[in-house]
């Protein structure tokens, strides 16, 4: 029912509709409508708004793959071992498929650790040329010794980080476990000194981060 009263001393003429619903309580919940909630995922669905630490992770490729699993379809054949590879001269050419078909057949601790003249491993000579993929399949080898020293005294870390390889620096204080900081080469050196030494101040920076002694 509608109701019409007379204008009040405040207002002009005309009349004044009332409804004959009753207002609800002030203390009454509030209905909330669902296009609010809607509105606060509106901005997550952006392609802006993705999170890029997927995109950025420092994670070698490779390692969260199962040994095993299924090649899934479209996926590249698996590297042939020709007669006569071995670890060391797929390291030195640079050949990480051929390194992991070596790793997916087998190999010996022996085989693993084979050096050349100066008792480089193919580790060390992979540091040493800034051979980043070669590292990351190498990672992947149980027998391989990080803290293999050459005919110098010098291991893979030294290695990397006289010749300023940062990226390779990182994977191996962050993927290479029981990796020795403080080993001295023949010279009295750790890897710390020689980043110094070099002026290879990202090496330096990363050495410290994990904790290596400054002296």
């Amino acid at each position: 029912m509608v109701l019409l009263a007379a204008p009040g001393p405040s207002e002009g003429g005309g009349a004044r509709c009332l409804s004959s619903s009753a207002s609800p309580p002030w203390d009454a919940p509030v209905a909330e409508d669902p296009a609010d909630h809607e509105e606060d995922f509106e901005d997550f669905c952006r392609p802006d708004a993705r999170s890029v630490a997927a995109d950025d992770a420092f994670y070698p490729p490779g390692r969260g793959e199962q040994r095993g699993a299924a090649v899934p379809e479209g996926a590249p054949e698996p590297v042939p071992v020709p007669a006569g590879a071995t670890l060391l001269r797929a390291a030195g050419a640079n050949d990480a498929g051929l390194l992991r078909a070596l790793l997916r057949r087998g190999l010996s601790a022996e085989d693993a650790r084979e050096a050349d003249r100066h008792g480089r491993t193919g580790l060390i000579v992979a540091c040493y040329h800034g051979f980043v993929d070669t590292v990351l399949a190498l990672a992947e080898c149980p027998h391989v010794d990080v803290n293999w020293q050459d005919n110098e005294g010098n291991t893979a870390l030294i290695t990397a980080v006289q010749a300023g390889h940062a990226t390779i620096t990182n994977y191996l204080l962050n993927y290479f476990p029981g990796l020795d900081l403080e080993r001295r080469n023949a010279f009295g050196f750790t890897a710390l000194m020689k980043a110094a030494m070099q002026g290879r101040t990202d090496c330096v920076r990363a050495l410290m981060l994990a904790g290596a002694a400054l002296l």
